[in-house]
């Protein structure tokens, strides 16, 4: 350990932490038991079923070759799409019951253990170190490297935030893509391509969660402050250039 960088260490210690966790919580966690004389997952309630519910749809509508999407919905729509991406990758099924899709026989659903929960949760922290790591990398060009490094730091292990990559909670996938959106923000030189990306982080963190509609007005408002004042420091070394330039000039002659 004493050959790795700080960089190395902090990232490393906060991966595994993470790791350990989410498999520490499947192993204990997922398990179906029975209340009220129906079967209950312990790591799949409210919110979550409703995802992972959708997300068995998904897959079942694939697999008959019907429409992806044949149902209004009144969550945040992305979660499902993510869900039933991965479990199609990995070919596996979310339910044990197929019979039992809808809505309305949502108790007679039993959700399937020991089916890949762990992998799901290993990408989620996977995505949010490296958009973390971009963003360590972006504050380099702002703060000294002590200070950046304190930011990573307590971005891999403050528990508030990265307990939410041991779940399938919307809040991993979100804070993530709110980083890369942070980190692009920052950065100082920026380019029809960079805010086109930042419209696309947008659209996707407002599928993910619906409390995002609201977030292009502060970007907007920080990015017309920010450029405003590149673009008035820019003018103000020109005119200092133009007018050595004539001090010269009128030396010479």
């Amino acid at each position: 350990m004493k050959y790795l960088s700080n960089l190395t260490k902090i990232i490393l210690l906060g991966f595994i932490i993470n790791l350990t966790a989410s498999i520490l919580y499947v192993k204990n966690f997922d398990q179906n038991i029975i209340v009220e004389n129906t079967y209950k997952n312990q790591m799949i309630k409210a919110d979550i079923a409703y995802y992972n519910l959708n997300a068995a749809k998904i897959l079942n509508n694939l697999k008959n070759k019907e429409k992806i999407f044949n149902q209004e919905y009144y969550r945040s729509f992305l979660p499902q799409i993510i869900i039933a991406t991965y479990y199609k990758i990995i070919n596996r099924e979310i339910i044990e019951n197929q019979y039992s899709l809808d809505l309305e026989k949502e108790k007679e659903i039993i959700f399937k253990t020991n089916n890949g929960k762990t992998g799901f949760f290993f990408l989620q922290i996977l995505i949010y170190f490296i958009s973390v790591y971009a963003f360590y990398k972006v504050l380099l060009n702002h703060f000294p490297k002590k200070y950046s490094l304190l930011v990573l730091g307590l971005l891999t292990i403050e528990p508030t935030i990265n307990q939410y990559h041991s779940s399938f909670f919307t809040e991993s996938i979100y804070i993530s893509l709110m980083i890369v959106l942070l980190s692009l923000t920052l950065l100082k030189k920026k380019n029809y391509k960079i805010f086109v990306s930042m419209g696309l982080l947008l659209g996707l963190m407002y599928a993910q969660r619906s409390i995002s509609i609201g977030l292009f007005l502060p970007i907007i408002i920080f990015l017309i402050i920010t450029e405003k004042k590149k673009a008035n420091t820019n003018h103000y070394y020109n005119d200092q250039h133009d007018d050595c330039n004539i001090i010269y000039w009128n030396d010479k002659l």
